[in-house]
């Protein structure tokens, strides 16, 4: 069989990959929303400017078996770091979870053997974020460029954050109420019954484009009256990262994947939930409400009822997606930890030297602009050597007022 390398540069090249990158990424292991062909392209047409676009695709007797969604950040828009490096797509802006190359199943072996093959050939440094610790074909690449016999990549894994995790197949929403503690199992029903007693409740669930944009305001709305309460910007902060949500969940509702909901008390909005339901995992991206109404614990009550949806939805998991927030851990018992990954080629020490404010610079973007609290870095070394277009309307408006 024959093996084909190529690198991808242009956009339009990049939309023409539509349709086999989705049937390669339903062929792999890796298959998330975030890796999605909808999600990275728009990604790179919101925040790709000023990067250079570095998708590396293989293929083998013509059909895609692997690609490498990657982009190269010009030094100069990185003074902290001398060299510029291999990036994923989204890892920055809109935070992305579970970034990694993605390789057909039954082809890993050419596949990888055929990335190796390119990476080492080109000495770029790999600086690769928001991978799954528990496997990937990212880290299966980068360890073995730091096992090639000769000239041989160094290694670095920095943690980066821990997605909380709930397992609901088999569920019902009773019998998941048994598996929490005691106390919250208490309070989770106690405040659905003080609220219905104290206000007309309601829970609008987006499902068709005449609601969409109403309720993505309200969340924007409500999600900024909570961080500028607090002095803080959030993840809804500029323009282009309002009009990336807004393209996208336009097309996430079209494909039947957009999970909105706004609950309102006596009509008016005082809470929402903002996610994504891709094959079996729901996944729980941001949600808002409104600070007046926290004492009645509003998100805590939507949160809840998101999950009894997805149990309702026959679901396998319930993802809380990357940010160590306290009040996950009452819903939650798994988790999965997300690292950073340093490929660095031998003899370049100006790279390893600067290892520690690369993991800073790029957990605080992750962190800051997606209103997640970041985690702790720890460094597990390995061996080797040393002008801005204007948002929707509606958005803009609802960011006049008022992120969670």
């Amino acid at each position: 069989m024959s093996t084909r390398t190529d690198l991808i540069t242009d956009l339009d090249a990049f939309a023409a990959l539509e349709g086999e990158w989705n049937s390669l990424l339903e062929a792999s292991a890796a298959d998330t929303v975030f890796l999605t062909h909808e999600w990275m392209f728009r990604w790179w047409k919101y925040f790709g400017m000023g990067r250079l676009l570095q998708l590396v695709t293989v293929r083998q007797d013509g059909e895609l078996i692997a690609i490498a969604p990657l982009m190269r950040t010009p030094a100069k828009l990185q003074p902290f770091r001398p060299l510029s490096a291999l990036e994923f797509l989204g890892f920055d802006h809109v935070t992305s979870d579970y970034l990694d190359i993605i390789v057909r199943r039954g082809r890993e072996t050419a596949a990888r053997e055929a990335l190796v093959a390119y990476f080492a050939s080109r000495r770029k440094t790999l600086d690769l974020v928001q991978i799954d610790e528990a496997g990937s074909e990212a880290g299966v690449i980068c360890e073995r460029l730091g096992a090639l016999s000769r000239r041989p990549f160094t290694l670095r894994k920095t943690s980066m954050s821990v997605s909380r995790v709930i397992a609901l197949s088999g569920l019902t929403w009773d019998g998941y109420l048994g598996t929490l503690g005691s106390s919250h199992r208490y309070n989770v029903r106690r405040r659905r019954r003080n609220l219905a007693k104290q206000f007309e409740v309601q829970i609008d669930v987006v499902k068709d484009e005449s609601q969409r944009q109403a309720a993505l305001a309200d969340l924007v709305q409500l999600h900024n009256m909570r961080w500028q309460g607090r002095g803080e910007k959030g993840a809804f902060s500029t323009a282009d990262i309002l009009r990336f949500h807004d393209e996208i969940s336009q097309k996430f509702l079209a494909l039947g994947w957009l999970r909105l909901f706004i609950l309102r008390m006596n009509g008016t909005p005082a809470a929402a939930f903002y996610g994504f339901r891709y094959k079996g995992t729901y996944s729980f991206y941001q949600h808002g409400l409104d600070p007046q109404h926290s004492k009645l614990s509003v998100g805590q009550v939507l949160l809840g009822m998101s999950i009894e949806y997805a149990i309702e939805e026959g679901a396998d998991v319930y993802d809380f997606l990357s940010g160590e927030n306290t009040y996950k851990d009452l819903w939650a018992k798994d988790n999965r930890s997300l690292i950073q990954i340093e490929a660095c080629p031998a003899g370049w020490p100006a790279a390893v030297r600067v290892t520690t404010e690369m993991a800073r610079q790029a957990k605080r973007r992750l962190m800051k602009l997606a209103g997640r609290k970041p985690v702790t870095v720890e460094y597990a070394p390995a061996a080797g050597d040393d002008a801005e277009a204007a948002p929707p309307a509606d958005l803009a408006n609802a960011t006049r007022k008022g992120a969670m």
